[in-house]
């Protein structure tokens, strides 16, 4: 059956079986999956329910193993799913991650999440927490420290209270508890001791004053002194010790019980300053020199060294330099007060011709430069000169001696003769029947 094959033999057969059937006539469909053949859980599915060959079956493999009978243990660390340096731990159809450290294994099996170090309130005593990557700091409230802020500083540490008393620490802050006589935050005020029993000071012109342990002191209000201690005080009469200076008055000051509002004063007399009339005022600080004026200062006066074109009791006077007449011959005189172009201290000299110089003291030489030609004698005057020419010559043009004599010109030549000019003489040529130098 079922397409076995039948072996012939005597007296009797045998059938070869095909693969998945059994029994003497190969009537028995062998199930395949009654020998367990599929490991780690899987489901077995034999060929008689299914559409395989008759000597088939299928493993179907629980979650996490693999292989045709299920015997391979599926590795789901292979994908490294854990991040950032976690380690995968391998089990049945499952891993776990061992995170490394600051991170935290959120999602579940992945290291995903940064750990927040501030989460489990590590900062003390109402501190602030800031997370960092892979560690957080505290910012501390006043009076704490620490790296966690656990500790209380110890605001005694800088021995605050004084004078031997007792520091006790608080947070952030101290309280002294001060020694006897002695008061205040850090027990630095001694306990005022001017009790009224022991106050023996002038009721009305004194203050007791306390200066330690069982001791005070009168202090006379301004303007009074003691010769008992500030038992009993005057008013001092601050005029008869002469405070004021340099011929001042000095007027007693008006006293009541409280004080004297002005012990005294001094009128200054003039020239003079200050509370005892001791500053010399100086006069020159307003600058009243002008024009370049050095102030010199005195006792209630002031005197100015003008500069040079300047004069007046402040300097403020231009000098007018023409006044005293420094031109000479004419001259005209120009300064400062007539043209801006004059320095102050100077004046210009216009000299009218034939004068020369600074004030125009020269008088200028017309004959220096020898206008008398031909031996002529040159004669110096005003503004002028003279020509003497010399023999042959005569002045024309004026001054200058340049023109030669004509020796014909006063016709010397007799009875009609002819006469020829020549330098410095003359000659005739007689007529028939006449002779001799001029015929």
């Amino acid at each position: 059956m079922n397409g076995a094959t039948c072996v012939d033999g005597v007296y009797s057969y045998a059938c070869v079986c095909n693969a998945g059937f059994a029994g003497f006539n190969c009537e028995v469909d062998v199930d395949e999956c009654a020998s367990t053949p599929c490991t780690n859980g899987a489901t077995c599915t034999e060929s008689s329910s299914t559409k395989l060959r008759q000597d088939a079956y299928v493993c179907t493999c629980a979650d996490g193993f693999s292989g045709d009978i299920c015997e391979t243990d599926i590795d789901e660390c292979a994908s490294s799913p854990c991040l950032h340096g976690g380690t995968c731990s391998q089990g049945e159809d499952s891993y776990t991650c061992t995170c490394a450290a600051g991170y935290t294994d959120t999602p579940v099996g992945t290291c995903y999440l940064e750990l927040d170090e501030c989460a489990s309130d590590p900062c003390l005593h109402s501190a602030t927490c800031f997370d960092h990557a892979f560690s957080y700091s505290c910012i501390c409230a006043r009076g704490y420290s620490g790296y966690n802020c656990a500790v209380n500083d110890d605001d005694c540490s800088s021995s605050p209270c004084m004078n031997g008393s007792t520091c006790t620490d608080l947070v952030d802050k101290f309280v002294c508890t001060c020694a006897s006589a002695w008061a205040g935050l850090t027990c630095s005020s001694e306990v005022d001791a001017c009790l009224a029993d022991e106050n023996d000071c002038d009721s009305d012109k004194a203050e007791c004053v306390h200066v330690g342990v069982g001791k005070h002191e009168c202090v006379c209000h301004a303007g009074y002194e003691t010769d008992d201690g500030g038992k009993k005080c005057t008013n001092i009469l601050e005029c008869s010790s002469s405070p004021c200076m340099n011929g001042a008055t000095c007027n007693d000051g008006k006293c009541t019980d409280a004080a004297c509002v002005v012990a005294y004063s001094c009128s200054c007399a003039g020239g003079w300053a200050g509370d005892h009339c001791e500053l010399d005022i100086n006069e020159c600080s307003s600058y009243p020199c002008v024009n370049g004026g050095t102030c010199v200062d005195s006792v209630n006066s002031y005197a100015c060294v003008c500069a040079g074109g300047y004069d007046g009791y402040n300097c403020e006077s231009d000098i007018n330099e023409c006044l005293s007449g420094p031109c000479y011959n004419g001259a005209k005189c120009t300064d400062s007060t007539s043209s801006v172009k004059v320095p102050t201290d100077r004046y210009v000299c216009t000299c009218v011709a034939g004068y020369s110089g600074a004030i125009c003291s020269k008088d200028t030489n017309e004959c220096a430069s020898t206008p008398c030609l031909h031996g002529g004698t040159c004669t110096q005057g005003v503004n002028s000169y003279t020509c003497a020419c010399a023999d042959g010559y005569k002045d024309i043009p004026i001054g200058t001696c340049y023109t030669e004599l004509d020796e014909c010109a006063s016709t010397p030549c007799r009875n009609a003769g002819t006469c020829f000019d020549h330098t410095f003489a003359y000659t005739c040529v007689c007529a028939r029947g006449y002779s001799g130098f001029n015929c």
